[in-house]
């Protein structure tokens, strides 16, 4: 009886590693590009005529913030998601109007995102289980 309840133990901790495993997966190796932050509950779309990217390897994320590359340091885990040191370059854009400010918004977010999920061909990045990022798959 003792060994049934095992296998059936192990049987369930190997089910629930794989449910997870598919559910979250890696960041890895991934390019995204971002449609919309959410603000204040509300879905906002980036500014038209400019795209903010982010890619994924090797513990680091690189991209554009719209105005500036940047680059930093990142670590995600399950469903956990942190940003290390991030910097950039410093241009100042001011074109197309509040293209500096969205940029500001999103280097923001992105430091202060705690967790993400990956469903299909869109990435989210959240905030206490709340969404503040959506990218696409590019």
């Amino acid at each position: 009886m003792v060994a049934w309840g095992g296998v059936a133990v192990l049987l369930f901790t190997l089910l629930m590693v794989f449910a997870v495993n598919r559910a979250n997966p890696d960041l890895d190796n991934t390019s995204w590009v971002v449609e919309s932050a959410v603000i204040d509950g509300e879905q906002t779309s980036t500014i038209e005529g400019t795209m903010i990217s982010a890619e994924f390897a090797g513990g680091e994320v690189r991209g554009f913030g719209g105005c500036n590359n940047y680059f930093g340091g990142y670590a995600a885990d399950g469903t956990s998601f942190e940003v290390r040191e991030l910097a950039s370059t410093e241009i100042f854009c001011d074109e197309p109007r509040g293209a500096s400010f969205q940029e500001f918004v999103y280097f923001s977010f992105l430091q202060t995102a705690d967790g993400f999920r990956i469903d299909g061909d869109r990435l989210t990045l959240t905030l206490g289980g709340d969404d503040l990022l959506v990218f696409l798959k590019s």
